[in-house]
C-alpha cells in the first residue's frame, strides 16, 4: 500500500473535477465516487471504462458512499 505500481484509471474524464468518498464494488468489479463540483455520483469498471454519472440533488450532501448489494438506481 505505499503507492507502487498505481495505475490511473480515470483521467480528464468530464465526470471527474473533484472526487471524493471513493467508494470499490468487488462483485460488480466497479468503482464509485462522488463529485463535489457537479454533484454527482459517478462509476465505472475497473479499468476506467463505462463512466455513468448520477445527479445528486443539491440539497443533499454527501459525505461517503458505501455499496451493500443494493443497485445505486434505487438509491438516486
Amino acid at each position: 500500500m505505499a503507492g507502487k505500481n498505481s495505475k490511473v484509471v480515470v483521467d480528464g474524464h468530464p465526470a471527474v473535477v473533484h472526487p471524493v468518498g471513493l467508494c470499490v464494488d468487488t462483485d460488480r468489479r466497479r468503482l464509485y465516487w462522488f463529485d463535489t463540483e457537479y454533484r454527482t455520483i459517478s462509476t465505472c469498471k475497473y479499468d476506467g471504462t463505462e463512466v455513468i454519472k448520477y445527479s445528486v440533488a443539491s440539497n443533499i450532501q454527501v459525505l461517503n458512499l458505501a455499496v451493500y448489494m443494493v443497485s445505486l438506481r434505487t438509491l438516486v
